[in-house]
């Protein structure tokens, strides 16, 4: 009775109602592993780049998507979709706005969509979302005409919503700047569009 809930008892046989464990499974032969992933040559290194790099630790993950045949698991920056979004760098397969990023593979052309990627109460987030704003305003408002002698320049509506694009792509130009993301565009080989 002393040994009743020792460990050494065993558990198995009639009383318990069990028996013994069945034996492990052999492990699959040589010739039914998987072989390892080949890339094809071609593909894209900025895609790579967008798709691979977890830079931000809080960044969101996307879903698996195939590149040149091979599956990854697909991380996120963060820092270079807020620079595609302001035309600072130029991804082809990364299309982005402020409610979702899609990246689309080049040879399958299957797409990935991640929304509400932009951060909370980050800097970065808060300019890119300012952006998107004074451009939306600016492209309210009436286009002006061809300069002519004569003619009126823009509208001072006009003017301000323009100067407010630029200041505020500035800003998040400099941001990206501060936070290495042109650093890590250049390592990744992807198209800078606006120098700093």
């Amino acid at each position: 009775m002393n040994n009743f809930w020792n460990r050494s008892n065993k558990t198995n046989g009639p009383l318990f109602g069990k028996s013994d464990p069945p034996a492990p499974p052999p492990p699959p032969p040589p010739s039914a592993a998987t072989p390892p992933p080949t890339k094809t040559p071609g593909s894209n290194p900025g895609l790579k780049s967008t798709v691979s790099n977890l830079s931000a630790k809080s960044s969101p993950k996307l879903t698996p998507i195939t590149e040149s045949g091979v599956v990854r698991a697909a991380g996120f920056d963060h820092d270079l979709a807020c620079g595609v979004f302001v035309g600072a760098f130029d991804i082809p397969n990364l299309g982005v706005s402020v409610d979702a990023v899609e990246v689309t593979d080049p040879v399958s052309r299957r797409t990935v969509r991640l929304e509400n990627w932009l951060r909370t109460n980050d800097m970065l987030a808060i300019l890119t979302r300012e952006y998107d704003k004074a451009r939306k305003r600016l492209e309210s408002l009436p286009p002006p005409p061809p300069p002519a002698p004569g003619r009126p320049a823009a509208s001072k509506d006009y003017q301000d919503a323009e100067r407010r694009v630029t200041e505020v792509r500035d800003q998040v130009v400099c941001l990206l700047h501060s936070r290495r993301a042109y650093h890590r565009a250049k390592e990744a080989g992807i198209r800078i569009l606006i120098e700093v």
